[in-house]
């Protein structure tokens, strides 16, 4: 049997031999005039929307107002808006190259044992979920060459241009170092003839990353922000011995105080690089001017306002939008990054006419929000990185929103009481009085674990009263969902586990909630859930319906049938966040023999009485109905097998006619 690692390397070898082919390209375009990258830009734009529409269903209903064939960057206006969370749930139909679906790229993820390539030559990554959405995405073999020369293309013509450095190049990459993050595969990528690559988990305790960076000495540095800082400062405290002269920051926002202390430490070059999984790469500092360079050729920003109109360059705007011109697998379209960008006036010393915008200094959602008196008061996340990052004693620090105030953990020695106090009078400018401050002094901090990345403001989630509504009178399984009436069970909280306060009562399952704004059609009409009457099963089933672009069966639906074993507390959410559950569990559940993925009882087409037509393609494993589905559980439980018998519509009329219920 072969290594997956061996395997994947010898594919990623031919993979990196055609960046470094590509990669002279793109350093060309470095030099290109304002009217060559608005020219190439349009003609990219063009080729896309007319390739989205063509092949992308969800594409196709957003793009039918425009033509692709004459649209500018000014005719994206005219477009919606496309979400993270609406990129998870449409996943199948924004998808456009040919490919696993949703369900065969979490199967990719379960089963992969390094990162791999799919039969198709595509990448399969996760994103770390720190926006609250945790997301999956394909990168196809053109998109992954092209997000890599973006990301390096810059440093690489320096090192060209460079003839004082002779010796050997060592490039020291701190990043998640492990899949599914896509970290890994696009900044482990030698930028100069003879330079060797060293992958340092960022993750890992400081002090063993800290020790493998000293045995390497690198001569070049490229990791998360958060972790170069902490390496400076111990160098500038003399707990290390190294001398990078070029540092690529990325995956974090790069702050002053981390940036000051690169500086002071080594003085060498910094590129700063603001990218997505989604996206790629968007922009690239040049390490001489100030901000970053927009990566126009492939990559369009809009900064628009709350209603998602751009704004003008001078003008204040709420979010930022981007279309990745290079992404055809899965096209993102005028995408909300989460992210608020400025734009930078003037020409960068470096002679680029590429636009600029002000280092990313961190996403919109790290504010603070707290009620005050009916009213929100907002307190900004540099009210704590003023105080906190300007601490020579504080290494590390991670901010955590409580209901009345916030929870400092922090590494170093700082003195906590001033640190407290000063923190305290930040907040209090902002409308928030008498502020719950807590300062505490931890050995490390807790990263997240498949990216490494550090989260330094975690906000407090508030579900307001509005939020989900019960959605009661749920149907037995094979029938259409009744009327919504509110149940009095709703108002219970939810189980510990999932943040509430007591447990869920046994034997009494809460209803299912859903968000009271509609959901979109395909999931609304084409999505039904139905629970199961006992609790002793702890089990969940959904049925898939297809989408609108399929052409339903004349005599009725198809639909997908599973169950999952869940806690019996998890009924009481709404559709979205079980779907995401039920799809993480399977990763953990027993697989069927013969088959790939658990507990799946394969396609049938069903009726109006909601009867299962037979499978011919599995005859052996189709069950006659949804009922005799579900009895394909690999978990038996002959009690409840037996309460949900009795508890059918036909038992209950035989009940009515003085007749004995049938035994189990």
């Amino acid at each position: 049997m072969s290594d997956p690692r061996s395997e994947y390397q010898r594919l990623r070898s031919a993979h990196l031999a055609e960046v470094s082919a590509t990669l002279q390209g793109h350093i060309d375009r470095l030099d290109w005039s304002r009217e060559q990258i608005e020219r190439y830009r349009d003609h990219r734009l063009r080729s896309l929307l007319g390739y989205a529409r063509q092949r992308s269903v969800f594409h196709a209903r957003r793009l039918s107002g425009i033509d692709p064939d004459t649209s500018g960057v000014a005719d994206l206006a005219a477009l919606p808006v496309m979400t993270k969370q609406q990129a998870q749930d449409e996943w199948d139909a924004i998808i456009t190259a040919p490919g696993p679906d949703r369900a065969g790229a979490e199967q990719v993820l379960a089963e992969q044992q390094w990162f791999s390539y799919t039969p198709l030559d595509q990448q399969v990554f996760s994103s770390g979920g720190s926006s609250g959405v945790r997301g999956v995405y394909v990168w196809s073999w053109p998109f992954y060459i092209s997000a890599t020369c973006l990301a390096w293309r810059i440093q690489a013509r320096d090192e060209q241009r460079s003839a004082e450095h002779r010796e050997p190049a060592r490039l020291a990459v701190l990043c998640a170092a492990v899949p599914p993050h896509a970290s890994t595969p696009l900044f482990d990528v030698p930028t100069a003839e003879g330079m060797s690559t060293t992958v340092i988990e960022a993750g890992a305790p400081f002090d063993e990353a800290a020790e493998r960076v000293a045995a390497l000495d690198p001569t070049h540095l490229v990791g998360y922000a958060t972790v170069i800082g902490r390496l400076a400062r111990a160098t500038s405290a003399g707990d290390l011995a190294i001398r990078p002269r070029r540092v690529s920051t990325n995956s974090e926002p790069l702050l002053p105080e981390d940036l000051d202390a690169i500086r002071r430490a080594w003085d060498p070059v910094v590129y700063n690089l603001w990218g997505s999984t989604e996206i790629g790469v968007q922009a690239v500092g040049c390490g001489r001017g100030e901000g970053l360079h927009i990566c126009e050729d492939e990559v369009i920003l809009e900064r628009v306002d709350d209603a998602g109109r751009p704004v003008g360059p001078d003008e204040p705007a709420t979010r930022t939008l981007a279309t990745g011109l290079a992404n055809r697998a899965f096209p993102f379209i005028r995408y909300d990054l989460g992210d608020e960008v400025t734009l930078l006036p003037g020409e960068c010393p470096c002679g680029s006419s590429f636009r600029r915008v002000a280092a990313v200094a961190g996403r919109r959602d790290d504010d603070f929000g707290y009620d005050v008196g009916g009213d929100t008061v907002t307190v900004p996340a540099s009210a704590f990185r003023h105080v906190l990052g300007a601490d020579p004693r504080i290494t590390e620090y991670q901010v955590v929103q409580t209901g009345d105030g916030a929870e400092i953990l922090v590494v170093g020695a700082p003195d906590v009481d001033a640190v407290r106090a000063a923190l305290e009078d930040g907040v209090v400018r902002y409308g928030l009085q008498r502020p719950e401050i807590s300062v505490r002094v931890v050995d490390r901090l807790e990263r997240h674990r498949g990216s490494g990345k550090l989260k330094r403001f975690v906000a407090l989630k508030r579900r307001s009263a509005q939020t989900v509504q019960p959605l009661a009178g749920i149907a037995d399984a094979g029938r259409r969902q009744r009327g919504v009436r509110p149940d009095p069970r709703s108002a219970r909280p939810p189980h510990p586990a999932l943040g509430g306060r007591r447990a869920h009562r046994p034997g009494q399952p809460g209803p299912l909630m859903r968000a009271p704004s509609p959901a979109p059609p395909q999931w609304r009409h084409h999505h039904r859930w139905a629970r199961r009457a006992s609790t002793d099963r702890r089990e969940f089933r959904f049925d898939r319906h297809p989408s609108p672009a399929r052409r339903n069966p004349p005599r009725g639906r198809t639909c997908c049938t599973a169950e999952i074993p869940v806690p019996a507390c998890w009924l009481r959410y709404e559709p979205r966040q079980m779907f995401a559950a039920a799809a993480a569990l399977r990763r953990r559940l027993p697989t069927r023999a013969g088959t790939s993925s658990p507990r799946w009882t394969g396609w049938h087409a069903v009726n109006k009485s909601g009867q299962l037509k037979p499978n011919s393609a599995a005859p052996d494993r189709a069950p006659r109905t949804r009922a005799a589905a579900a009895d394909r559980c690999s978990i038996r439980d002959p009690t409840a097998r037996a309460a949900r018998r009795r508890s059918t519509p036909a038992a209950a009329r035989r009940t009515r006619a003085g007749k004995t219920a049938p035994r189990s």
